[in-house]
């Protein structure tokens, strides 16, 4: 049956389509209404009252986020039950039960750690990935704890539990120690792999440099205990407190410790006591004084002490050299001359910049002879004549330089070439006043 104003519509559609039709008018309306809502506009009332109770605005994202409802408690039987989901033959429910322990991770991990001890195999493997994922979160609250207790489990010896989880520590305790390494890494830039040392240039692979340009504090060193390839380490600057010096001590195989600058105490120095055996221990410019002599003989030095620019008396020294008859013992004053040599050779291999020699002539090549008067037998020698004086001083320094003629055979009438001796360098020796400065690095 057609409609007689709309013959092309039947009846039967405009009875269906125009109850539609209103429909949708009403849900355009609604949804107008619901959008000035949402953009913070009052949506008005038939009766010209707003929706919208307060005057004021809030534009922010929170309001189209649902607020999260606190779920309660997650119960401990619940907790042992996911624990037995890692070893389900399921893969979905393995991933399942490792997401929600990772996502209560304040009630899974002290109830892991306590399954520890009762896991054995394929399950214990489980458990323990699931650990060392907690412990590799740098922003999970759980993970010291995690770490601690793995590390404290894994040194038994009672049986193949043990084993296992000594084998997946040390694995944990790796990647623990390169995401520890490499954050503070970061919080050293322009870090350096030479040093001087003494007055020798020394490169270093995989230093602990912590310059005066270091960007955090004793807290972000936390977990350097774990970092086992690090043999040297340099301190330098006011930066360096007593929780610094702490924090570098527990690197389990430091060797060599520089200390340059820094406003450390005999007091805090006695930390040296607990930590590692080292073969070399530099102090630079650190205001000890002859009470740090009976401190130094309690320390873990079996190599080489040097002392530079301290405020130990001549008598402090000397007593300092014959109770630690077995160690290497230099104490200077603290003047710096600025030249390094190779091996033990009074021959200048390098000039430092900007340092005294560099300022008043010193060139490399240059054989160093004497110093005021005092003729020389060695580097060593040098070092310790050096270090009577103190920055500021003046010292006359003998020297040994290689003169090239440069005077072409066509410039003299005559010449033969038995006279080509005369073209062959000479030594000149030179006397140069020399104002002693303070090292520079």
């Amino acid at each position: 049956m057609q409609d007689k104003d709309y013959p092309f519509v039947t009846y039967r559609t405009r009875r269906f389509c125009k109850p539609l039709l209103w429909y949708c008018i009403a849900f355009f309306v609604f949804l107008a209404q619901t959008r000035q809502i949402a953009i913070g506009q009052p949506a008005v009332q038939p009766d010209g009252q707003s929706i919208m109770q307060s005057e004021k605005t809030d534009l922010s994202i929170s309001r189209f986020i649902a607020p999260k409802e606190s779920s309660p408690p997650v119960k401990e039987e619940v907790v042992r039950e996911w624990i037995r989901m890692l070893s389900d033959s399921s893969y979905s429910k393995r991933e399942l039960a490792s997401y929600l322990l990772s996502e209560n991770q304040a009630v899974s991990v002290p109830i892991a750690l306590e399954e520890l001890r009762t896991q054995s195999g394929e399950s214990l493997d489980r458990l323990l990935s699931f650990l060392g994922k907690v412990v590799a979160d740098p922003i999970s609250p759980m993970s010291s704890q995690a770490f601690e207790e793995l590390k404290q489990l894994s040194k038994r010896t009672d049986g193949s539990r043990s084993a296992q989880i000594s084998k997946a520590f040390k694995s944990i305790r790796m990647e623990y120690g390169l995401k520890t390494w490499e954050r503070i890494r970061t919080l050293c830039p322009n870090s350096r792999s030479e040093f001087i040392s003494r007055s020798s240039r020394k490169t270093v692979p995989n230093p602990l440099d912590i310059s005066p340009k270091f960007q955090g504090t004793a807290k972000d060193l936390v977990g350097l205990d774990q970092v086992d390839w690090i043999e040297f380490a340099r301190l330098e600057g006011p930066k360096i407190d007593r929780e610094i010096l702490k924090a570098t001590l527990k690197l389990p195989q430091l060797k060599h410790l520089q200390i340059v600058n820094a406003s450390l105490t005999a007091d805090d120095l006695k930390l040296l006591k607990d930590g590692p055996d080292l073969d070399t221990l530099e102090l630079t410019y650190i205001p000890v004084d002859d009470e740090f002599v009976s401190i130094v003989q309690q320390l873990p030095i079996w190599g080489s002490l040097w002392i530079f620019g301290s405020k130990l008396s001549s008598a402090g020294a000397d007593e300092l050299a014959r109770t630690l008859n077995d160690v290497k013992v230099d104490v200077l004053r603290g003047a710096y001359l600025g030249v390094i040599s190779q091996g033990n050779a009074l021959v200048v291999h390098e000039v430092e910049p900007n340092s005294a020699a560099d300022i008043h002539g010193i060139r490399p090549r240059d054989r160093i002879v004497s110093v005021n008067n005092i003729r020389l037998e060695s580097f060593d020698h040098l070092r310790r004549e050096l270090g009577k004086f103190t920055p500021g001083e003046e010292v006359t320094i003998e020297v040994d330089r290689l003169v090239q003629s440069f005077a072409p055979l066509d410039d003299v009438p005559g010449r033969e070439l038995k006279d080509l001796e005369s073209l062959l360098p000479k030594r000149q020796t030179l006397k140069i006043k020399v104002v002693l400065g303070k090292r520079l690095g």
